[in-house]
C-alpha cells in the first residue's frame, strides 16, 4: 500500500512539473493547488449564500460578504503573485483582482464576491479536466518500475531504475517491468508490450535478443545486459516525447498567444482611458466604474489560450491512448490539412515476414542456389533474410570466413567469396552489372542471384497484406485525403496489383532511396496553400525519404529507436492501424476550437449588447463569461473523447 502510494506520489509530481514546463502561460497555481482552491470556495459559499437567501441585519451581512471576499480572492491574489515572480505581470487574475476590488469600492460586495466565485469556478473546473486529460497523455509513467535488481558479485541488489546505465547486468522476474533497454544474456521467455502498443504485441525472446524497458517478462526469468542507460530508454523518450510535444505550441495557440501579448496591455490601457474621463462626461463616479468592471469582464481573455492548451492536451492524449507518440503540438495542425498521403509497401503495409514461394534454378541445383543466397543475405537484416533462415532451418545465418559485402539499401547486395563475386538482388540491380534475368508469373518479390555475373536463377518471396489495412486505407481516404501513393523497391507489376486492391492513386516501384526522396520531393513542390504532404514507412531506409515531408510518421518504432527519434509521429506497433485514429482526433482539434471560440466571443458579442442597452447586471455578466468558457471546456472533452 505505501508502495503504491509513494508511485503516486511520484507520479504526481512529475506531472505537476510536466504542466508547468509545458505551458507556463498558465495560472500555474490552478494545477497545484486545486484541492485548496475547492476548500476556500466550500468556505466562501458558507460564508456569503446565507446573505443571499436568509434576512439578516445589515451590518452583519456586509461583514460576511467581506469575509467570503477575503476568501475568494486568495487563489486569485497567490495566482497573479505567481505568474509576477515568472515576469507574467498582466494575466487574468489581474483583470479579476481589479473588477473585483472596483466593486468592493462600490460597496457591492456580493457582485465582488460573484466574480472571484465565477473564476475560481472555471479555474477549478480548468484544473481539474487539464490533470485528467494530462494523465492519459502521462500514463506513460506506469510502464516505468519502482524498483531494478542489478547482478552484483553473484547477487541481485535493488536500485532506483535511474540508476541504471550501460553494461548494467539485470534480473528480471516473471511479472517485472522492464526498467531498461537491454539484450538477454540469459534465459528465454515472453515479452508483453501491450502496455506501451496498445495492441496484442507479445514477442518470444532468447539469448541475444533486443528487449525495451516497459514490456512485462510474461513467462520466465530472464538476465539482461542494458545497451544503454536508462534516460536513453524507450519508455523515457516517451515521456520526453510527450513533454516536447506540450512545449511546442499549436498554431492556434501561438496566434492567440501573440495576439494577447498586444490585446491584454491594450485592454487595461481602454480601461484606464474610461476610468479617468468617464466621470467627466457623465459626472457620474458611480456608474463610470461600473462601465470599467463590465469592459474588464466582457474583455478579460477568461482562459481562451488555457483552452488552446487543453484541448491540445485532450488531443496528444487520446493519440497516446492509440498506440502513438506526436512530437509536436505544431503537427496537429499539419494533419488537418493532409492532402497527400505516400506510404512504403514492406513492413508497412504488408507483414514483415517473408514466405518463399518459389525456388527456379538456371543451371544449378536448388540446394546450390539457396546456398549462394543464404552466404550473402547472413549479412542482411532484411527480414528476406529471416525467412531464408526459416526455410532452411536454422536459427542464424553463418557469414562465410574471408566473405565481404556490400548492401545496398532497395536494390541488392555484392559480395565476394574467395574471389567469386556473388549478386543478389532485384532485376535492375543485376541490370545494372550487365546480368540479364528471367521474368516470373508468381506474385510476389522477386530475388535474383548471379555468380561471377552468369545468372542463377531466382526465388519468389511472399509477404500478406496486414489484417485491417484495407479499413485503414479506406478510413485516411474518408478523412479527405485524395491522393495516396504507394511505393516500394519491389517489381512493378507487383506493387500495382497492392495498389489496385487497397486503392491508391499512385504506384512506383523497383524505386532506390534517393528514388523515394525525388518522389516526395515532387509532390512537395507542387503541394498548394496550407496543404500538408504526410511520408508513411517502417524502418531506416524510409527515414531519409520522410524528412522531406511535411509530416514523416515511423510505423513499429517500439523496435526502431532510430526511427523513433526522427519521425514527427511514431506508431508504437507494426502496420498503420493507429494511423486513422490520429487524422481523426486532429480533426476533432480544430473542429472543436473553432466552435468553442466562436461560442465564447459569440457570448462576448451577446453581452456587450445587452450591455449596451442596460440590460446587463454585473453578476449576470460574470457568471455568463465563467459559464461560456467551461462549456467550451466541457464541448472539447466530448468531442474529442468521441471515437468514431
Amino acid at each position: 500500500m505505501s508502495k503504491k502510494k509513494n508511485r503516486k506520489n511520484h507520479n504526481s509530481y512529475l506531472l505537476d512539473s510536466f504542466l508547468y514546463k509545458a505551458s507556463p502561460e498558465l495560472d500555474i497555481a490552478g494545477f497545484e493547488f486545486s484541492v485548496s482552491r475547492l476548500i476556500l470556495i466550500i468556505i466562501g459559499c458558507i460564508l456569503v449564500v446565507p446573505t443571499i437567501f436568509l434576512y439578516m441585519h445589515l451590518t452583519f451581512s456586509s461583514l460576511l460578504r467581506i469575509a467570503a471576499f477575503i476568501v475568494f480572492i486568495i487563489m486569485p491574489a497567490y495566482n497573479y503573485y505567481v505568474n509576477v515572480i515568472h515576469s507574467r505581470y498582466l494575466s487574468e487574475s489581474l483583470f479579476i483582482i481589479i473588477s473585483s476590488l472596483l466593486c468592493v469600492i462600490l460597496k457591492k460586495f456580493i457582485d465582488a464576491d460573484i466574480i472571484l466565485l465565477s473564476f475560481d469556478i472555471l479555474k477549478l473546473t480548468e484544473s481539474f479536466l487539464s490533470r485528467r486529460q494530462s494523465d492519459n497523455t502521462m500514463s506513460v509513467l506506469d510502464l516505468l518500475p519502482d524498483d531494478a535488481y542489478i547482478l552484483n558479485e553473484g547477487n541481485l541488489d535493488r536500485i532506483k531504475p535511474s540508476r541504471i546505465k550501460k553494461g548494467d547486468i539485470l534480473g528480471i522476474n516473471v511479472g517485472d517491468i522492464i526498467p531498461a533497454d537491454g539484450i538477454v544474456i540469459d534465459g528465454f521467455s515472453t515479452v508483453d508490450y501491450s502496455n506501451i502498443t496498445k495492441s496484442s504485441t507479445n514477442i518470444a525472446v532468447v539469448c541475444g535478443s533486443k528487449v525495451y524497458s516497459g514490456g512485462i517478462n510474461s513467462s520466465k526469468p530472464l538476465v539482461i545486459k542494458a545497451n544503454c542507460d536508462y534516460s536513453d530508454g524507450v519508455c523515457q523518450k516517451i515521456f520526453d516525447f510527450c513533454d516536447d510535444s506540450l512545449n511546442r505550441k499549436t498554431k492556434q495557440g501561438s496566434i492567440v498567444y501573440k495576439v494577447l501579448q498586444f490585446y491584454v496591455p491594450s485592454l487595461l490601457i481602454v480601461c484606464l482611458i474610461a476610468g479617468i474621463f468617464s466621470p467627466l462626461i457623465s459626472h457620474n463616479w458611480s456608474e463610470s466604474t461600473k462601465t470599467v468592471i463590465m469592459l474588464l469582464l466582457l474583455l478579460c481573455p477568461y482562459s481562451i489560450y488555457s483552452y488552446i492548451y487543453y484541448a491540445t492536451v485532450c488531443t496528444i492524449g487520446k493519440i497516446f491512448l492509440k498506440g502513438a507518440v506526436i512530437k509536436s503540438g505544431t503537427v496537429i495542425n499539419d494533419l488537418y490539412h493532409a492532402s497527400t498521403f505516400i506510404c512504403n509497401k514492406t513492413s508497412t503495409l504488408t507483414e514483415s515476414e517473408y514466405d518463399i514461394e518459389d525456388v527456379f534454378p538456371v543451371g544449378i541445383t536448388i540446394n546450390n542456389l539457396l546456398s549462394l543466397v543464404t552466404k550473402v543475405e547472413s549479412v542482411s537484416k532484411h527480414p528476406i533474410a529471416k525467412a531464408l533462415r526459416s526455410y532452411c532451418g536454422v536459427e542464424e545465418l553463418e557469414i562465410p570466413d574471408g566473405m565481404t559485402a556490400k548492401e545496398i539499401p532497395g536494390r541488392g547486395i555484392i559480395a565476394d567469396i574467395s574471389g567469386n563475386e556473388i549478386l543478389v538482388g532485384n532485376s535492375n540491380f543485376l541490370f545494372e552489372y550487365c546480368v540479364e534475368t528471367q521474368g516470373s508469373d508468381k506474385q510476389g518479390t522477386v530475388i535474383h542471384v548471379a555468380f561471377n555475373r552468369k545468372y542463377c536463377g531466382y526465388i519468389v518471396f511472399t509477404n500478406k497484406i496486414r489484417n485491417n489495412t484495407s479499413d485503414s486505407i479506406e478510413k485516411i481516404r474518408f478523412s479527405g485525403i485524395k491522393n495516396m501513393a504507394l511505393l516500394s523497391c519491389d517489381q512493378t507489376s507487383i506493387v500495382r496489383s497492392y495498389a489496385n486492391s487497397l486503392g491508391f492513386t499512385v504506384t512506383k516501384g523497383e524505386m532506390k532511396p534517393e528514388d523515394k526522396i525525388s518522389v516526395t520531393d515532387y509532390f512537395m513542390e507542387n503541394k498548394s496553400g496550407n496543404n500538408t504532404i504526410i511520408y508513411i514507412g517502417n524502418g531506416t531506409d524510409e527515414l531519409h525519404a520522410s524528412t522531406h515531408a511535411d509530416i514523416s510518421v515511423a510505423t513499429d518504432s517500439l523496435l526502431n529507436n532510430e526511427a523513433m527519434n526522427f519521425a514527427d509521429i511514431s506508431i508504437l506497433s507494426a502496420g498503420i492501424d493507429a494511423f486513422p485514429e490520429i487524422l481523426s482526433a486532429a480533426n476533432k482539434f480544430k473542429l472543436s476550437t473553432y466552435i468553442s471560440l466562436t461560442l465564447i466571443i459569440s457570448v462576448k458579442i451577446l453581452v456587450l449588447i445587452l450591455t449596451l442597452i442596460n440590460s446587463c447586471h454585473i453578476i449576470l455578466s460574470a457568471i455568463i463569461m465563467a459559464f461560456a468558457s467551461l462549456a467550451s471546456y466541457c464541448l472539447t472533452t466530448f468531442l474529442i473523447k468521441l471515437d468514431n
